[in-house]
C-alpha cells in the first residue's frame, strides 16, 4: 500500500499520516501551524508530494542533517 501512496501527486490527510507514520491529528496540527503546506479543492484538503518532501527536508535541516 505504501508504494502506491508514494506514486501519487497529492494526498489527503489520512494518506499523509500513513506515509509519514504519524497520526492524522498531528498532520492537522502541522497544517494549522503552517509547517506543512496544503491546498484546498472544493473543501477537500490535499497535500502535494512536493509539500511532503519540503516538510521532510525542513525537518532534516532542523536536526542538522545535510545529506553528506
Amino acid at each position: 500500500m505504501t508504494s502506491r501512496l508514494l506514486e501519487k501527486l497529492a494526498y489527503r490527510i489520512p494518506d499523509v499520516a500513513a506515509v509519514l507514520s504519524i497520526s492524522e491529528s498531528k498532520v492537522k496540527r502541522l497544517i494549522r501551524s503552517k509547517r506543512l503546506g496544503h491546498i484546498k479543492d472544493d473543501g477537500t484538503t490535499m497535500i502535494t508530494r512536493r509539500q511532503v518532501e519540503a516538510y521532510l527536508r525542513e525537518k532534516e535541516l532542523e536536526q542538522g542533517w545535510t545529506g553528506d
